[in-house]
């Protein structure tokens, strides 16, 4: 077995007073579940319009899509590289950590 990383992106608001939460969760999370984060934390990229095209790709012609787009172009967004241990799919464990969270705060972004 052996190592696999994969790049975890936090969309430009993570580091807003309301999402703290979210962030300490995730960090919480990452580290009781054999995630280890490799060179610097939360590093601020501004990304092109072009190279977040091509990363949501899959999602073109969505309904949602144009607003990803142009939410994820519109501040810098935090990368990290994120190791998992051992072999497991780190890109897939890692969107599961993400949904879980999501899940947990879920109430909090849905209005009255």
């Amino acid at each position: 077995m052996c190592d696999q990383a994969t790049l975890a992106i936090f969309k430009p608001d993570i580091l807003e007073p309301k999402n703290r939460d979210i962030l300490m969760e995730t960090t919480m999370l990452m580290m009781n579940t054999g995630f280890g984060i490799t060179g610097q934390i939360l590093k601020p990229v501004t990304l092109t319009r072009a190279a977040v095209e091509e990363l949501y790709a899959e999602h073109r012609g969505k309904s949602f899509y144009e607003g990803l787009v142009d939410f994820m172009v519109s501040g810098p967004v935090y990368v990290a590289s994120v190791i998992i241990r051992g072999g497991v799919c780190a890109a897939k464990s890692w969107r599961c950590l993400l949904k879980m969270v999501r899940d947990r705060h879920a109430s909090e972004c849905v209005g009255p």
